[in-house]
């Protein structure tokens, strides 16, 4: 097929593809438009379409763009279809520019001015070709920039909605609603988007171009500035990474929208911007629409930063984080004023690491329980002995007797002293013994009392467990003295048998000159049937050499056993083995201080007290040691506390804990003191942790030239492996003898590894810096308000007097003041707003523009500062008419005319700097049978006047007068821009 041969064009092709719904084919045909022979002169006449000549058409980007559409794409149903292939009903009548945008809606394309021919581009992911491409940089922009972020929130639609073509026999042809597009809204209230696709007959195809184009309409973001010579490399539509340090672009894509040539020879180019985002929908319609990444200016790709960061690598010059970037130095001292730190310019969150103590020095309170299970055995069988001798003894205490008596040994130096009396129920006894020879004196008494059933029992193995009410106590008093070892002994034992158990008490004490030890031990042991208790009371008191020590220990525990434990005295009468006890609960405390004189020059004073409290598998602890320590040239304190409570409860384990370190430390060259406290939850099931903590540290320290304190608070949450948070709250302040003084406050949020928060850091120099890192700031109904006593802006939602303020600057006054009227900027909750005054970047630009019909249409740029250079004044008409079967035409037509009047000021009463008439032309053609007619009617043209006046202010008027035309304006723009280099 060729495009200037309309006999070979085919709706199937030879092969038997059809290509007819091809929609790029269908575009190329309406710009080539359909033709027919005059039956009479041979004339071949344009009867539909555009009639553009194929020779000022780019034939080759219609090829790649018809190639594109017939691409085959996945549905989300299920199956495929070609990429943009599609039909609609088109009228003869219908304006040709409506039919076109139609068509190109329906398969994402555009028209572009390429080497002076109409191309075609079907929106594609081609930015693979710029990985390769060196891009565009800082040094390319020659000029002042202009840089538009995304649009206002009322501005961008999170919903499309519309039609598409329903080629089914219930629609005929007829538009219906295809399901619409959407992503939530920031706000919570919906903006919509009409989109009607006339000439798009699959809702898969409908979807695959409203999200497309609802992505792109969450990135209007845009970037004109004027460029090097460097630019001219690029072609409009071209893709090209930008780096750029004042907005933080590195390789940015952008694509080139407009360019033109500008004064001096620059490159004037308008960029869109790009991400693979917009083509997430040429293979499939499946994946929705996302909201658009927030634009996030990263200080660390700064030139300067960079360079200091390679200069580090290459060199050996080090940059200090206090080293000032930015600011205002005086040319004449040098004094620099205002900026910011580099340690400030680089303000990134660090990651959260977790506080730790090291306490594995410290012993944990536990219960020595084979120490309690040795004085069980050892008291029961106290109790089974005294049982059994007494049995052993009921035929000798029958015998009443009384005797005294004084026994000596000259040849070893002994003396034994004795009193007894005996009866059928008691053995009183007093004994002394005297040995020279071990330099020793011994005292004991012993009182042995025996209920008369023992003395009236005819025992034998079978009845020695039929007992009735059986009584036995032994008491027992000693005293042990030596002079040779320096030592006293003293000790009471009394033991009581029943039926049922009995009870062995004893205390007992042991001094010790040349240990320099005082021993002191209670204990109680409790045995009947149900349980058996046993509690002692330990105390040692000790100085030898540099140590004194002072130690006491409590246990009380309860042990229980099977039934065959049961049996009680009984069962040690007749011999019977008894079933071993366990301990099912106990108590412990021990507590410990100890001060010390170390070799050398140190003393030292220790204490230690450790609780603990055990019921089956459930147990708890708590330990508390303290620490003092100088020497000649330091001193130390430290405080260490740990709690821990933990239970087993089917399965599961349950444990908290609490840990507390403080210490203070002062040597010759500074003095520091810190604290850590760390609390604990765990509950671990089926072998996975859910931890909660909470941890804070602090640190002060000081040598003399600085000083300094940092503080940490932590939260964290863990379940597992599977998540984990963390809250960090940070302070740290610093000052110094060379006038350092620093202070810092972060906050940051560690969500399984992505750092969030805010850093302050204040400056004796100038303003704090107030960073936040990867945090929007919601500021609710709140505002922020910036007031120097004479001028303030405010930013918020619906203040002000009535409440419909966003934005406002003016006079310093109450924020509930606050108007449109007496604003000298402002916007609005409508979506109004105004700016007084002009805006410049760089070069000083101010331009107005109006659409108004009227013959006398008029525009002024208002009043604005000046630099006093030249300024260039440039207004420009666009009036035009365009019908088609104007049904008339005026007899006589008059050559279209008009007048610009240009004014130095606001209105008519300035200067008059230039008048000028523009001539334009007029055209009209009724047409003949089967070829439409038309009117055509414009005036273009421009008037530039340089403006050498000076001032400090100025202000420009332009207006239209004696406007001449033979038509009523479809449009009538009237533009005026002022510009100072």
């Amino acid at each position: 097929m060729r495009a200037d041969d309309q006999s070979t064009w085919r709706y199937t092709a030879d092969d038997g593809v059809v290509i007819g719904e091809n929609l790029p084919l269908q575009i190329l045909r309406v710009v080539l438009g359909w033709r027919i022979r005059n039956p009479v002169t041979g004339v071949m006449k344009l009867a539909t379409g555009s009639g553009v000549p194929a020779r000022r058409i780019s034939l080759p980007s219609f090829q790649i763009a018809a190639n594109l559409a017939d691409e085959l794409v996945n549905r989300a149903a299920g199956g495929n279809e070609p990429r943009y292939h599609g039909a609609g009903v088109i009228s003869e009548g219908d304006d040709q520019k409506t039919v076109l945008d139609m068509m190109c809606a329906g398969c994402c394309a555009r028209f572009r001015d390429t080497a002076g021919k109409l191309a075609l581009v079907v929106s594609h992911n081609d930015l693979a070709s710029a990985a390769i491409d060196d891009g565009l940089n800082d040094d390319d922009v020659v000029g002042a920039f202009n840089w538009d972020p995304d649009p206002s929130l009322e501005a961008t639609p999170n919903i499309v909605r519309g039609k598409y073509v329903d080629p089914t026999t219930a629609s005929l042809y007829q538009l219906i609603d295809y399901p619409e597009v959407s992503l939530p809204s920031p706000d919570g209230q919906d903006r919509y988007l009409s989109l009607d696709l006339g000439v798009v007959e699959s809702p898969s195809h409908a979807q695959r171009v409203a999200k497309q184009v609802l992505q792109r309409r969450q990135y209007s973001r845009q970037f004109s500035a004027a460029f090097d010579i460097r630019a001219w490399k690029y072609n409009v539509g071209d893709v090209l990474p930008f780096t750029f340090a004042p907005l933080g672009f590195t390789r940015t894509l952008f694509r080139v929208k407009e360019q033109e040539l500008g004064q001096g020879g620059t490159c004037n180019m308008v960029l869109t911007f790009e991400t693979p985002d917009f083509y997430q929908w040429d293979a499939s319609d499946a994946l929705p629409v996302q909201a658009a990444e927030p634009i996030i200016y990263d200080s660390r790709n700064n030139p300067l930063i960079l360079a200091i960061d390679d200069a580090a690598k290459t060199a050996t010059e080090y940059v200090a984080p206090e080293a000032v970037l930015g600011g205002y130095r005086d040319p004449v001292t040098g004094v620099v004023t205002g900026g910011q730190t580099v340690g400030m310019a680089l303000a990134t969150l660090d990651k959260i690491e977790p506080i730790t103590l090291d306490v594995s020095d410290i012993k944990r309170a536990s219960i020595d329980q084979n120490a309690l299970i040795r004085q069980a055995d050892r008291d029961r069988a106290q109790l089974a002995a005294a049982q059994i001798a007494g049995l052993l003894d009921q035929q000798v205490t029958r015998i009443t007797l009384r005797d005294a008596g004084l026994i000596t040994d000259p040849e070893s130096g002994r003396v034994y002293i004795y009193a007894v009396e005996q009866n059928a129920q008691k053995v009183s006894k007093v004994e002394i013994g005297l040995d020279a020879v071990t330099n020793e004196i011994a005292l004991r008494a012993t009182y042995d009392d025996v209920a008369t059933m023992i003395t009236q029992a005819q025992l034998s193995p079978g009845d020695a467990a039929e007992l009735g009410e059986l009584v036995r106590r032994v008491n027992v008093a000693e005293i042990s003295i030596s002079g040779m070892t320096a030592a006293i002994a003293l000790k009471a034992d009394a033991i009581t048998v029943t039926k049922l158990g009995g009870i062995v008490q004893s205390v007992s004490q042991t001094l010790d000159a040349l240990a320099g030890e005082v021993t002191t031990k209670v204990s109680y042991s409790d045995f009947n049937p149900v349980r058996d208790r046993v509690g002692t009371v330990e105390q040692l008191l000790q100085s030898y050499g540099d140590v004194s020590t002072y130690q006491l220990t409590l246990r009380q525990a309860e042990l229980r056993g099977t039934a065959a434990a049961a049996a009680g005295i009984a069962s040690l009468v007749s011999n019977a083995d008894t079933a071993q006890r366990l301990i099912v609960r106990s108590a412990e405390i021990q507590q410990q201080l100890t001060v010390r004189m170390d070799e050398g020059d140190a003393a030292e004073a220790t204490s230690r007290l450790a609780l603990a409290a055990k019921v089956g598998a459930n147990e708890a602890g708590l330990v508390e040691e303290r620490q003092t320590r100088a020497d000649a040239v330091s001193a130390q304190a430290k405080r260490t506390d740990l709690l821990t409570a933990t239970v087993v409860d089917q399965g599961a384990t349950f444990d908290a804990r609490f840990i507390s370190q403080a210490k203070a430390i002062s040597d010759g060259d500074k003095a520091q003191a810190d604290r850590t406290d760390i609390l604990t939850a765990t509950v671990t099931k089926l072998g996975q942790d859910i931890t909660a903590t909470f941890a804070q540290q602090a640190k002060v320290i000081s040598d003399g030239d600085s000083a300094s304190a940092t503080a940490l608070t932590q939260l964290t949450a863990r379940i597992g492996d599977f998540g984990l948070v963390s809250v960090q709250q940070a302070f740290s302040v610093l000052a110094d003898r060379t006038g350092k003084l620093e202070g810092q406050y972060t906050l940051s949020i560690d969500t399984n590894g992505r750092l969030q928060g805010f850093k302050l850091a204040g400056s004796a120099t100038g303003p704090a810096t107030f960073s936040f890192i990867d945090t929007d700031l919601n500021m609710g109904l709140g505002r922020v308000i910036y007031n120097t006593g004479v001028v303030m802006q405010v930013q918020g939602i619906g203040f002000g007097r009535d409440g419909d303020l966003l934005e406002w600057f003016g006079p310093s006054m109450p924020v509930n003041a606050c108007t449109r009227a007496n604003a000298r900027s402002y916007k609005t909750t409508d979506g109004n707003e105004y700016m007084g005054g002009s805006l410049s970047a760089g070069t000083r630009t101010n331009a107005v523009r109006s659409t108004m019909f009227a013959a006398t249409a008029e525009v002024t740029t208002g009043e604005f500062e000046s630099a006093g250079r030249a300024r260039i004044v440039t207004v420009s008409l666009l009036f035009s008419t365009a019908r088609q079967n104007p049904g008339s035409c005026p007899a006589s037509p008059v050559t279209p005319t008009v007048t610009v009047e240009l004014f130095r000021g606001t209105s008519a009463s300035g200067v008059v700097l230039a008048t000028r008439t523009l001539t334009g032309s007029f055209f009209c053609d009724l047409g003949r049978p089967n070829e439409p007619g038309s009117l055509i009617e414009q005036i273009s043209g421009a008037v530039t006047f340089t403006d050498n006046s000076g001032g400090t202010a100025s202000g420009y008027y332009v207006r239209l007068a004696n406007r001449n035309t033979n038509t009523f304006p479809d449009q009538q723009i009237l533009s005026l821009v002022s510009v100072e280099e």
